[in-house]
């Protein structure tokens, strides 16, 4: 991985600094059936698990019906800028 992205992070223009770069790699081996879910111990079906989100669910969708659609969503929605673009403005010289 670390060959595949140096070439990737030489050519990020890092001027303006840089607050958070990810990676994700996924099925790596082909011994996995099936991907980790929140609350999953190994012991119970999908349904189970599934149950275990209604809370969750009806929070959300109570927040829907209170607010309006779009009032609640993923964080990674929140953020417009550009990568390596300043959030505080443009960066001043003297």
């Amino acid at each position: 991985m670390v060959a595949a992205l140096e070439p990737l992070l030489a050519t990020l223009d890092c001027s303006q600094g840089v607050r958070l770069i990810g990676v994700h790699a996924q099925k790596l081996s082909e011994e996995a059936l099936r991907a980790p879910r929140l609350f999953d111990d190994g012991e119970g079906s999908l349904e189970d698990i599934e149950e275990q989100w209604q809370p969750a669910s009806k929070a959300i969708d109570s927040i829907v019906d209170k607010f309006g659609a779009g009032t609640i969503g993923p964080a990674s929605g929140m953020d417009r800028r550009k990568p390596g673009e300043n959030p505080f403005g443009p960066v001043l010289e003297d």
